[in-house]
């Protein structure tokens, strides 16, 4: 009789500690983990982007004019003009603006953060031509690369 009531006791000690034990775990906070970040953040590569783009379309001469309507160092045609304003609500662009590196950069911005708010290169690339070959998508991309390996981060 006293082996079993020692067996109850110690079954009885452990329930207890085991309740206990648990109703702690369950009702203390979590200890905050701080972690340090390590890495800087990524350049923003959008410019690069934008300056293989001009290299592919133009070779960034301004004033370039092409076959099709397209002008500027970005070949710019008179649809995105129009496109370029109707985003903004206002005639904020001329054709003239075509010729204009800043201008032609502004323009795409504003077409790209419309349909393109990610900044998918890719996408950009669809966008900004749409029937363009897979080779001008190569060719920007490599363009980009260099230019990436160009400037450190």
């Amino acid at each position: 009789m006293k082996i079993f009531f020692n067996l109850v006791l110690f079954f009885l000690f452990v329930y207890a500690f085991v309740r206990v034990s648990l109703w702690n775990y369950l009702h203390t906070e979590p200890k905050p983990i701080h972690v340090e970040q390590s890495l800087p953040e990524p350049p923003d590569t959008w410019p690069l982007f934008t300056e293989a783009l001009i290299w592919v379309e133009s070779r960034g001469i301004e004033n370039t004019q092409g076959c099709n309507n397209d002008a500027g160092c970005m070949q710019i045609t008179p649809v995105m003009v129009e496109e370029a304003n109707r985003i903004l609500g206002i005639d904020r662009f001329t054709l003239e603006d075509r010729f204009s590196r800043v201008r032609s950069i502004e323009i795409f911005n504003v077409i790209q953060e419309r349909y393109n708010p990610e900044k998918d290169m890719h996408l950009a690339l669809k966008i900004w031509n749409p029937r363009a070959p897979l080779s001008y998508h190569v060719k920007v991309m490599e363009k980009y690369n260099e230019l990436i390996n160009e400037f450190p981060r």
